[in-house]
């Protein structure tokens, strides 16, 4: 889902002198739905109550050629992408 979000934003960051990016991923973070051993009383009062959230980390396949490809065949920068750009670069790098 964040594919092409995540490579353009390296192609991005490379096109501003940021650097190259080597690895891209994206960090998230799930609640965690098993109360086993979990002290019930500490965790759920009158008015309140306590949600744990376990972090995620799912490695997302660098390809910012495939967005670098599209602007060299339209002939436009990386700086002046609009609303349909993005739904194309969407529709290369997911298909």
């Amino acid at each position: 889902m964040y594919h092409a979000q995540l490579n353009a934003y390296a192609l991005i960051a490379q096109n501003i002198g940021l650097g190259q990016a080597s690895r891209l991923g994206l960090l998230y973070y799930e609640p965690v739905t098993e109360l086993e051993g979990a002290d019930s009383d500490f965790l759920i009062k009158n008015d309140r109550f306590f949600l744990e959230f376990s972090p995620k980390l799912k490695q997302v396949e660098l390809e910012t050629e495939t967005i670098r490809l599209y602007y060299d065949e339209s002939g436009k920068s990386a700086t002046c992408l609009n609303a349909q750009q993005a739904d194309r670069i969407v529709a290369i790098v997911l298909c």
